[in-house]
């Protein structure tokens, strides 16, 4: 039985559950076109036959030309989806897998509030790739849920063909912390809670984020001492969990460059499996963000492999394409290549079908057609509010992946994107497919003329180049004649994005504080 049976199965007896139940029967009984073809028709030849290639031309690889393997899992991996706050849910790393993603993290899960809250573990325990079911899940997820499918049209559920192989697929939890011992423990709920079922636990050493600071956790504990606690952690791991569960670290490279080649040695002889390095510094973060500096990536790989042969490193940053994918592989020798603001966008970033887009229109098309289908997922296995809490959560992680793979678009169409940042008039999955079909109708009859001349059109105008509005911005891993900065209108628009939010944010307290 799966988990979107255990909803069903717990409706039954609430209004509308015959549709719930009619939405669940639909699921497994018909019979389903693929979709991924519109996208790749060859792509499971194309994508394994590009990657040994890709992977095995290292011009610094050494041994390593295998790509990362993980002691759970008996293929190799190329390419893998960060761990991303409120956007790393199951129905997207489906998504991810079904456009060529190898390895999936969930979102970086607090090891404080795993140990002390269970209601904490209930909303972000999604780890379904291997399990058939979560029967546990309380009344309130259930029925934020059960909101979440409201109205939906059973004619809109369609899932790919081959669903069940991307619904299952290697998965690393990332965890946060500064105590090795709450670390561990929470490690071990995790493990408890999903036994066989993690491929591995990750420490994040990177995060560059206020909030971080604030937690002690991510770039700012391994900055604080280079490395000196975190390494602490990551041995107690090594040494606590089974050995078929692998142990990492994602980090970022040191403010002080001197201090790089300490910190990877110290990283290796814990003994974990490998590391992911992100190719920046904390300070280079959103609208300070600077160009990826590939030749330190490639260092951070020969001194790891000094350290310890062929030692596996993971290449972060400086990815919006599949060309990138190449390049990046080709500069530094790592193993795999890890993306993450990208595949929000381009969830085909690691398929050579992403760089066959010729026109407007195809690009239009992708886009729409990566929303529609991780709305497809999303109504198979509606996400876990998370941190976006039990009264709507579960929508909220939708709404921010459609900004992000429409955001191009929403730029066009200002109304149409107030729709979607209302928490009062777009709430529900159905809400969702009547944004997207109105949004999509706004381009019929468009020539590509016509989308030329359009704000979706800007070389910037993407989510990936979203803080491109600043002069320190230099991403080397496009062509510098597309790093142009904002106009003035392209800022305002920008604004007007934010205020909107903020609008929706204050219209959806005051009606939570007039009803109650």
């Amino acid at each position: 039985m799966l988990y979107q049976q255990s909803i069903w199965r717990r409706t039954t007896a609430a209004p509308g559950s015959r549709q719930l139940a009619s939405i669940g029967s639909r699921l497994f009984s018909c019979s389903l076109k693929p979709l991924l073809a519109q996208v790749s028709p060859d792509y499971d030849k194309v994508s394994k036959r590009t990657r040994q290639r890709l992977f095995s031309s290292s011009t610094h690889g050494g041994d390593n030309e295998g790509g990362l393997w993980l002691p759970s899992y008996d293929k190799p991996i190329y390419s893998i989806a960060a761990p991303m706050v409120a956007a790393s849910d199951y129905a997207f790393r489906c998504l991810c897998r079904q456009h060529g993603v190898d390895l999936t993290f969930t979102q970086m899960l607090h090891a404080r509030n795993l140990c002390r809250d269970a209601m904490f573990r209930i909303n972000h325990f999604d780890f379904f790739e291997f399990t058939s079911a979560k029967d546990d899940l309380p009344p309130s997820i259930v029925e934020s849920q059960q909101a979440f499918l409201d109205g939906l049209d059973t004619d809109k559920l369609q899932l790919p063909e081959p669903w069940e192989s991307y619904r299952s697929g290697p998965l690393i939890v990332q965890l946060a912390g500064h105590d090795a011992a709450q670390v561990l423990k929470a490690a071990q709920l995790v493990l408890e809670e999903a036994p066989n079922l993690i491929g591995g636990f990750d420490l994040n050493c990177g995060c560059p984020q206020g909030i971080a600071r604030k937690g002690n956790y991510g770039a700012f504990l391994m900055e604080a001492d280079n490395g000196e606690l975190v390494c602490e952690i990551l041995t107690t791991l090594r040494q606590s969990l089974p050995s078929h569960v692998s142990v990492s670290a994602k980090i970022r490279l040191p403010l002080d460059p001197s201090l790089l080649e300490a910190r990877i040695r110290r990283l290796v002889r814990t003994e974990i499996d490998f590391f992911t390095v992100h190719g920046r510094n904390l300070r280079e973060n959103k609208v300070t963000i600077g160009a990826v500096h590939l030749d330190q990536i490639q260092r951070a790989v020969e001194i790891a492999q000094s350290e310890r042969s062929n030692f596996p490193v993971v290449a972060n940053g400086g990815v919006e394409r599949f060309a990138d994918v190449e390049h990046v592989r080709r500069e530094t020798g790592t193993v795999a290549v890890m993306s993450s603001e990208a595949l929000l966008e381009t969830p085909n970033v690691f398929l050579p079908a992403s760089t066959d887009l010729k026109n407007p229109h195809q690009l239009l098309e992708q886009q729409f057609q990566f929303a529609r289908e991780y709305l497809q997922w999303a109504a198979a296995y509606p996400p876990l509010p998370g941190v976006l809490g039990n009264d709507g959560g579960s929508f909220n992680v939708v709404r921010g992946h459609l900004f992000k793979m429409l955001h191009r678009y929403l730029q066009d169409h200002i109304d149409l994107r107030d729709a979607l940042a209302s928490h009062l008039h777009t709430n529900r999955l159905a809400h969702a497919y009547d944004l997207l079909d109105a949004l999509h109708h706004r381009y019929s009859g468009c020539s590509d003329e016509k989308l030329l001349q359009l704000e979706s059109s800007r070389p910037n105008s993407s989510w990936y180049r979203r803080h491109w509005d600043s002069k320190e911005s230099k991403v080397n891993a496009t062509p510098p004649k597309l790093c142009q900065t904002l106009s003035l209108p392209d800022q305002k628009g920008i604004m007007k994005e934010r205020i909107a939010m903020l609008r929706a944010q204050r219209e959806a307290k005051q009606a939570t504080s007039s009803s109650a």
